[in-house]
């Protein structure tokens, strides 16, 4: 994506929203990135003052639209691959499987890149919004409530959340009862994606997670990294062997190792999967520049559900030295933000000593659930689930024109 691409955008910070318009109140204090075309199409109209917003520096009034207008679709700019998909990484140009380089040199590096990609985007506009951008519901909220002869939001949005676990060495899997102790305390369940062909797996683990109630999901092949650059053939008889091996736990869905997708994969996963979830709201410092689809909604993409990652998960706050302390105090934030908004909440977390397989991140994880069973909120379910109900709406939607 081009510097020039960027100056297409406006950086807006909404001050407020008035009173005939509160469905759109969550953006208040909220900052976005709008295309320009759509910000002066609202800034220009001659309808009803709706919201108040900064732009560099200068105070401007959005009104109304009525008749006819051109359609500034975010989704044109967002859904492009260069937003969401990534290039080939380094660990995955190796002549060997980057998994055998020990893991104490893996964390320095990770380290120092994130470190490296901070400095870099220091002195200029991120893009995505880091930890949390919406922008792409922002609009969508606007679209829905302030054009004439379009849907008006006439009630909130029903959130969700979904606790999600990356299991990706066998000390992961292994360590992967004390998350779900903490889980089973609560009364929640979560899903847990496991790498099929990474090492031999003890499935007697894995039944006794489908019977207390969690989900399995496919985590990429063997975690290489290589999967999504591969050649067609090659990518579907990967996916083919992961499922064919895990064809016991009824998979309905996928999460890229790495978070690393391409179009060709994205397009091979809807003949296999219901629903996929590597995608990041804002991929943050650890991933590549400008990565992420800036939205805690889940959509349709080519025909599968795209489930976002909405909250840092604890490798990429970890690796920016975080304590823990600032870890929850981070998470429980960006949920207010996500649930007012009437996105979905999707946390990704490690199982192993060095993530959050240690006893001051267990506690935090332990209290993090404890404030969300805390909002009584009953939708903390599983990918799975979540992908069921949406499922039901969407085809409802379909059938109705």
């Amino acid at each position: 994506m081009t510097d020039d691409w960027m100056r297409t955008f406006e950086f807006v910070t909404v001050i407020d929203i008035f009173a005939d318009f509160k469905p759109l109140a969550w953006m208040e204090g909220l900052t976005f990135f709008w295309p320009s075309a759509f910000l002066q199409e609202f800034i220009n109209a001659k309808g009803n003052e709706f919201a108040s917003v900064r732009i560099n520096g200068e105070a401007y009034r959005l009104k109304t639209i009525t008749g006819k207008r051109s359609h500034s679709d975010i989704a044109a700019w967002v859904f492009k691959d260069n937003c969401f998909f990534t290039p080939k990484p380094a660990s995955a140009k190796l002549p060997f499987s980057y998994n055998i380089i020990p893991d104490q040199i893996r964390w320095l590096a990770a380290s120092t890149i994130v470190r490296i990609n901070k400095s870099k985007r220091q002195n200029k506009m991120p893009f995505p919004r880091w930890p949390l951008d919406l922008t792409v519901d922002s609009i969508e909220d606007i679209e829905r409530c302030c054009v004439e002869c379009e849907d008006i939001i006439t009630k909130k949005r029903e959130s969700s959340i979904q606790l999600t676990h990356d299991i990706d060495t066998p000390e992961s899997l292994e360590n992967l009862h004390l998350f779900l102790e903490i889980e089973e305390k609560h009364h929640v369940h979560s899903t847990n994606f496991i790498v099929p062909r990474g090492w031999k797996l003890d499935f007697s683990i894995l039944e006794a997670v489908k019977k207390k109630g969690h989900e399995i999901g496919i985590h990429g092949y063997n975690h290489d990294n290589r999967t999504p650059f591969l050649s067609s053939i090659k990518m579907e008889a990967r996916i083919d062997e992961a499922v064919e091996l895990l064809l016991d736990y009824k998979i309905k869905g996928y999460r890229a190792p790495s978070l690393l997708m391409s179009a060709p994969l994205m397009e091979i996963l809807g003949k296999h999967f219901h629903y996929d979830s590597s995608i990041p709201n804002s991929g943050g410092f650890y991933s590549s520049q400008r990565n992420g689809c800036m939205t805690a909604r889940p959509f349709y993409y080519n025909g599968i559900l795209e489930i976002p990652l909405t909250l840092p998960s604890d490798a990429n706050l970890l690796f920016q030295n975080k304590k823990e302390e600032e870890i929850l105090e981070m998470w429980i934030k960006l949920t207010k933000i996500i649930l007012k908004s009437g996105g979905t909440v999707n946390l990704l977390t490690h199982c192993e000593k060095r993530y959050s397989g240690n006893k001051k991140m267990l506690d935090i994880y332990d209290e993090y659930i404890s404030y969300l069973n805390s909002l009584n909120l009953p939708n903390l379910r599983t990918l799975s689930q979540l992908h069921g109900r949406l499922s039901i709406e969407h085809n409802e939607m379909k059938r109705n024109g």
